[in-house]
């Protein structure tokens, strides 16, 4: 299994990389600490069949936007700062994207089976969600799921896992859990931060915004050429 993990992932900066869903959609993340404060983040996705772009909305419109580009094993962070678009280029490996092998490798999550399934039922942005439960020593969550669209809730979260050292606990949990489907609504409480989160997923299109992938005007400066 291992090595079958390594020769795929060796493989994605040699072969054609043709993602399995196209569209775009906004998910939007709030988290209730026990003090009461709630804070609220969204991250817009944008996916072509080869390459990927999120936008990390941020305060003061400093939005960081990252391309993910398997064909030639990049990730390029895109920044505007005081007037300056600025920004990077780095090496597409697990050491600036823990994630990776969550978000790239669409077959290792086709042997998991959901371990917990209520069975219940509801409809959410015009599709049929089943609901799913998911419990460890650190997260206890709900995740109302589809099997419709082609991307899944793990490889949703892996795409915001960029940066060396990057925590993937979360996502690895999901894993273990089988959380194999797309999330449209989800809730869950961090044991260790004593939080409440609620996620879901708004501005579902089959469209894209092409925009999103463009570098133009932005000075990059490559980080591949670091040692």
């Amino acid at each position: 299994m291992k090595l079958t993990m390594f020769i795929s992932i060796a493989l994605v900066s040699t072969i054609a990389y043709c993602q399995s869903f196209t569209g775009s959609f906004d998910f939007v993340v709030a988290q209730e600490n026990q003090n009461g404060n709630v804070r609220t983040d969204t991250v817009s996705y944008f996916f072509s069949k080869n390459q990927t772009a999120i936008i990390i909305h941020a305060k003061k419109n400093e939005d960081l936007r990252l391309l993910f580009n398997p064909t030639d094993s990049t990730i390029t962070g895109l920044y505007e700062l005081n007037g300056t678009k600025g920004g990077y280029i780095l090496p597409m490996n697990k050491k600036y994207w823990p994630g990776m092998h969550h978000a790239l490798l669409n077959d290792s999550l086709d042997t998991i089976q959901q371990k917990e399934s209520f069975g219940d039922t509801k409809r959410i942005n015009e599709y049929d969600c089943h609901e799913i439960s998911c419990n460890n020593a650190n997260y206890e969550g709900t995740f109302w799921t589809t099997d419709k669209i082609a991307i899944n809730l793990i490889q949703i979260l892996a795409y915001q896992s960029v940066g060396a050292g990057e925590d993937t606990d979360f996502i690895d949990m999901l894993s273990d859990c089988g959380v194999s489907e797309f999330a449209m609504e989800a809730s869950f409480n961090d044991k260790k931060r004593e939080s409440q989160i609620t996620a879901r997923i708004i501005n579902l299109s089959d469209t894209i915004n092409t925009a999103a992938f463009s570098v133009e005007g932005h000075l990059l400066s490559d980080m591949r050429k670091e040692k």
